[in-house]
């Protein structure tokens, strides 16, 4: 029998389908363009959509960031940086987890999936110091 890992409650946004629907219809989008605006395919767009996937929090987030700023243009809202300005909680904590993730890639040898964990951290890693040198 196959246990299942349930993330806490926490992790989900109280959005369901038929929201991220209404937000993507108000800004005019196909579900295509919608999913390549949030940087995922256009499959798991679908699954948040239909609902056969809870929507994350980071994916509410990232869709109410899209409609506060759908008067400006998408790479205007890019070239802004304000949304690179971390608090200094937040860097602490990107630091934090920036460490965690180093530690794991010089000795995860352990770990029977080390090979994919090490490429995740590195990539990690890599993408963590490029935000936090902004």
């Amino acid at each position: 029998m196959k246990s299942t890992i349930k993330r806490p409650k926490t992790e989900y946004s109280q959005w369901q389908g038929h929201d991220m629907r209404y937000h993507r219809m108000d800004l005019g989008y196909t579900q295509v363009e919608m999913a390549k605006k949030l940087g995922i395919t256009h499959r798991m767009y679908c699954f948040y959509e239909s609902g056969d996937t809870p929507v994350s929090l980071p994916m509410e987030y990232a869709m109410k960031y899209l409609v506060q700023n759908k008067e400006k243009p998408f790479e205007e809202v890019l070239k802004d940086k304000s949304y690179l300005v971390f608090s200094r909680f937040e860097r602490e904590r990107m630091k934090k987890l920036r460490n965690a993730l180093a530690d794991q890639v010089e000795h995860g040898e352990q770990n029977p999936q080390f090979d994919f964990m090490y490429r995740m951290c590195r990539q990690a890693v890599k993408e963590i110091d490029n935000v936090l040198s902004k």
